[in-house]
């Protein structure tokens, strides 16, 4: 999608149906399984859906919930929280994260194939936007994740959130020699993918499918910018998000390796103990930092 288009779609959102309400995503539990799962870093996310119903599930007051964001409905989605997406209707979202390093946008359309007459399940197209931020609209968006308040839909709120989505559509990188180049841009695709993808299986080629690159390519991407192979940023990824699910005393060791992407439980333990010196379970109980717990690990 060309700039002028993205910025007629969110200005043309913003008059006809602007931000209705606001949903917030900022607690660390994991809200369950299924569902297209996602962890976001050290930053905050913001999604707004712009046609059709999005179902997801976040945990509020310590319990999961499930929303269905209409359109004109935002959630708002802090660092290291949980959001996880259900296929169940069609929708268009856009989305926009404020990473400091690889701020961009997400434009998400989930569609339903059909064949033959019969539907065959939920295909999404993600296209990424990198480099669409600037120091004020990263204090904007701060400021919006800082002053969360139980009313929801407070009119203030959901002005900030629209001036957020505007400043970014406008907003024109520079192009002179210091901005982001071609390998940037791929990596940071390359890694946004890797970030939404990692509690499935995923590899390298699927990487480079996504990207239209090939696996080889990818491979020097993240030697470059990560300083690591893609395994190891893959296998780094997933052990940081575990540790952060351990938190959740509801989940045994074995449901955290399966939402961490992990097919094993016992390569799990083997890599967490070579990662953090220190076992899961020892770790959760607070032999390795991480904090007591009150329920045993599985």
């Amino acid at each position: 999608m060309e700039p002028a288009q993205r910025r007629g779609l969110i200005e043309g959102a913003m008059e006809s149906i602007g931000v209705r309400q606001i949903y917030w995503s900022t607690e660390l539990a994991h809200p369950g399984k299924g569902g297209m799962a996602s962890l976001g870093g050290d930053y905050m996310r913001l999604v707004l859906v712009l046609q059709g119903r999005r179902h997801v599930r976040i945990v509020h007051d310590g319990q999961p919930r499930s929303v269905a964001l209409a359109a004109g409905e935002c959630i708002v989605v802090g660092p290291h929280a949980w959001l996880v997406t259900e296929p169940t209707e069609p929708f268009v979202s856009i989305g926009a994260v404020f990473e400091a390093r690889n701020p961009r946008f997400v434009l998400a359309r989930q569609e339903y194939r059909e064949r033959a007459g019969r539907n065959i399940g939920p295909r999404t197209e993600v296209e990424i936007v990198p480099g669409l931020c600037d120091d004020t609209t990263m204090l904007l968006a701060g400021a919006l994740l800082g002053s969360r308040v139980p009313a929801a839909a407070d009119l203030y709120h959901r002005r900030l959130a629209e001036t957020l989505f505007l400043r970014l559509a406008r907003f024109q990188p520079a192009t002179g020699r210091g901005g982001p180049g071609k390998a940037d841009v791929t990596y940071g695709a390359a890694e946004h993918f890797v970030r939404e993808n990692f509690s499935r299986p995923i590899d390298r080629r699927q990487v480079a499918r996504h990207l239209r690159i090939s696996p080889s390519h990818v491979t020097r991407l993240f030697l470059k910018f990560s300083g690591e192979s893609f395994g190891g940023f893959l296998l780094r990824i997933r052990l940081e998000s575990a540790r952060s699910l351990l938190r959740d005393v509801r989940l045994t060791v074995s449901e955290v390796a399966y939402l961490a992407g992990f097919t094993s439980a016992n390569y799990f333990v083997r890599a967490y103990r070579s990662r953090y010196g220190v076992t899961p379970g020892r770790d959760r109980h607070g032999g390795g930092g991480l904090g007591a717990a009150t329920r045993p690990a599985g």
